[in-house]
């Protein structure tokens, strides 16, 4: 009987996930975020973000209900690239810095990049990581330290 309780502990022990890959990475969500604005898929941003998200950028403040008016399907095609600068969590909150840049294609082939370099407060609410604020600063790619290297991620 022994022998059987313990074959099952570890049995559910190897196919259960863990804690911490369940709950993932804060940066996950900064991940799913983009990677939901890139696809102009506003469900997706809605699950990622609290419902006070706030943005600002370049001198403007956005609530979620601001940037989902914006957020359109596009004809271009969005790769984003990340280089996280530090990440420091305690409990339930996580503070987030980090280097994008966003390689976009058109129809018609054009390409252009653009970067940022962003820092997000994340939040746990019911056992999910959410970003509650983004501050973002637009950058060209020239002010990008030789230094960092990007992955791409979705």
């Amino acid at each position: 009987m022994m022998r059987l309780l313990l074959s099952t502990l570890t049995l559910s022990a190897l196919l259960l996930p863990s804690t911490a890959a369940a709950q993932g990475s804060p940066f996950d969500t900064v991940v799913a975020f983009f990677t939901a604005l890139s696809e102009a898929n506003h469900q997706g941003i809605r699950d990622s973000t609290t419902e006070n998200f706030l943005v600002l950028e370049h001198g403007e403040v956005w609530n979620l209900d601001k940037l989902l008016s914006v957020v359109r399907p596009k004809t271009t095609l969005r790769r984003n690239f990340f280089s996280v600068v530090s990440e420091d969590v305690r409990g339930d909150t996580a503070l987030v810095n980090y280097w994008n840049k966003a390689l976009e294609r058109s129809e018609n082939g054009e390409e252009r990049t653009r970067a940022w370099l962003e820092s997000v407060v994340i939040i746990k609410r019911r056992g999910a990581w959410r970003l509650l604020q983004m501050h973002s600063t637009r950058l060209t790619t020239e002010q990008i330290p030789e230094n960092v290297a990007f992955t791409e991620r979705r």
